[in-house]
């Protein structure tokens, strides 16, 4: 029970039973908006620190993304792709931060997406091989700009998905 709470799926007071609050458009925003700040940053500290050996990963990521894949094992391989980019960064909170919002988003796209998701994956795809472009030419402008763009394109997905959902199958974790 406690591990749920520390993670925000469960809020509960003492002498009372859990409770799972709903999700509210605001919120889905709020960790999409966020992400994208922290994630700009992220790569902008990244892009100095990033290797051939990083780029190489990067790329096999994207390789493996284009392949058919259910909608769960794609979000698997974005959230390795955003990770190796951002890993190099050296800025521990800001990740740790990023991951915890990532993982966030993810469950709720995991939730919504029951067959939604598939195409968005091309397109976000597309958009990490921009990032990779970017980041081989270290382009530090143009990378944290596709970075932000890329996370609010699917803030812009996730707020689509939300409204097409009956708002009963819609929990927030809580926190």
């Amino acid at each position: 029970m406690r591990q749920l709470q520390a993670e925000g799926l469960l809020s509960a007071e003492a002498h009372r039973r859990p409770i799972v609050r709903r999700l509210t458009l605001e919120r889905v925003m709020e960790i999409f908006d966020l992400r994208a700040m922290i994630e700009g940053y992220l790569v902008e500290k990244a892009m100095p620190n990033i290797d051939e050996k990083v780029i190489a990963q990067l790329a096999g990521f994207i390789e493996l993304m284009h392949e058919p894949l259910d909608h769960n094992a794609w979000l698997s391989l974005n959230a390795e792709f955003h990770q190796a980019l951002y890993e190099p960064s050296d800025a521990t909170t800001a990740l740790e931060l990023a991951n915890q919002l990532r993982g966030r988003a993810e469950r709720y796209l995991r939730m919504w997406s029951e067959g939604q998701g598939i195409h968005r994956n091309a397109e976000a795809t597309r958009e990490h091989e921009r990032i990779l472009e970017y980041v081989r030419n270290g382009d530090v402008a143009s990378a944290r700009r596709e970075v932000e763009q890329h996370i609010l394109h699917t803030r812009d997905e996730a707020v689509r998905m939300y409204r097409n959902q009956r708002p009963k199958a819609i929990v927030e974790p809580a926190g």
